[in-house]
């Protein structure tokens, strides 16, 4: 198999990919292993040659790949990794700016502050989405057919004042 040099521009991503743990990878294999680093640098020669039109195939033939399936393949790991890379930059800084905000906010909101308990949890949940701690959510359809449904009535509870709302928050915290 021959060893081709592919120009790689300093600077541009490709340059600085790293190999990512794979479910298919040795067991206790290194990170930077040699094995790992060689596929990630066929992976970066393989995107190259298909930046320049290049076919699945002509890429195989070239970096000498049992076929045109695995040149598709080292171009779409090559591809999702430069992908991930910047996403994973973007995300901590858009967690730092969530964090910054929440800090005042929460002291606000542990003062009785309701505006500012509003922005906190809104703040909670777009943190919260963003490294995916919600579960998913299973809801249930259940249709209560009382004897008011039939005539088409609808009940629905009394709005809570705040001192209802208070008095069913402690209740709740002590039991």
């Amino acid at each position: 198999m021959a060893t081709i040099a592919v120009p790689v521009a300093a600077g541009n991503s490709l340059a600085a990919v790293k190999p990512k743990h794979r479910a298919k990878n040795r067991p206790g294999e290194s990170l930077h292993s040699q094995r790992r680093l060689e596929a990630v640098d066929q992976q970066v020669k393989a995107l190259h040659y298909r930046k320049m039109g290049l076919t699945y195939a002509e890429i195989a033939d070239r970096l000498g790949m049992g076929s045109p399936q695995t040149a598709w393949s080292a171009v779409e790991s090559a591809l999702k990794r430069t992908l991930q890379e910047p996403a994973d930059d973007v995300r901590k800084l858009e967690l730092g700016r969530l964090d910054a905000m929440f800090m005042p906010v929460y002291a606000d909101a542990c003062r009785g502050d309701l505006a500012a308990l509003n922005s906190a949890l809104n703040i909670m949940t777009r943190r919260a989405r963003m490294l995916g701690l919600d579960a998913s959510v299973r809801t249930e359809n259940r249709t209560d057919l009382t004897a008011n449904s039939a005539a088409g009535v609808l009940i629905v509870g009394g709005v809570m004042t705040p001192e209802a709302w208070a008095a069913a928050s402690k209740e709740q915290s002590n039991g």
